[in-house]
């Protein structure tokens, strides 16, 4: 990673922050989507692919969720049985019946978390959040 990132040695994962606490290990995408239903798979495939329209992601599976990155993680992905938990990193306090819980980790930066239940659920409020989340990550 350049600039005034960080690759660890261990795992070779990249992080803005030097020394950034993690876990080493790879974790395989499928075991996320073991106990769930097949729609959440494709739900997340869906996620993706419009999160690649705004340009390219890095996808890592972790123990712990699914990580989306560009220069920063963005976005965070828990699977669930028959939807995805998703949070995302934005810079204003948004106010809104599909945000489940905002918190404040720092001035300036929020995280919303929300849930994609069906291709629905991707709507424009949804993916300006996810472009917004993205271009802050850069």
């Amino acid at each position: 990673m350049t600039g005034t990132g960080w690759q660890c040695p261990e795992c070779s994962r990249s992080f803005s922050r030097v020394g950034q606490v993690h876990t080493c290990g790879s974790f395989p995408l499928e075991k996320h989507f073991a106990e769930s239903e097949p729609r959440v798979r494709k739900l997340f495939n869906k996620l993706v692919d419009q999160i690649e329209k705004f340009g390219p992601v890095i996808v890592t599976s972790v123990k712990s969720g699914i990580l989306l990155h560009r220069g920063s993680q963005f976005c965070s992905i828990l699977v669930r049985k028959r939807h995805l938990l998703v949070e995302l990193v934005g810079d204003r306090n948004v106010t809104d019946p599909t945000i489940l819980k905002v918190t404040q980790p720092f001035p300036g930066r929020f995280v919303y978390t929300f849930h994609i239940a069906g291709l629905e659920d991707l709507n424009q409020k949804v993916l300006s959040w996810l472009k917004r989340a993205y271009q802050l990550a850069g």
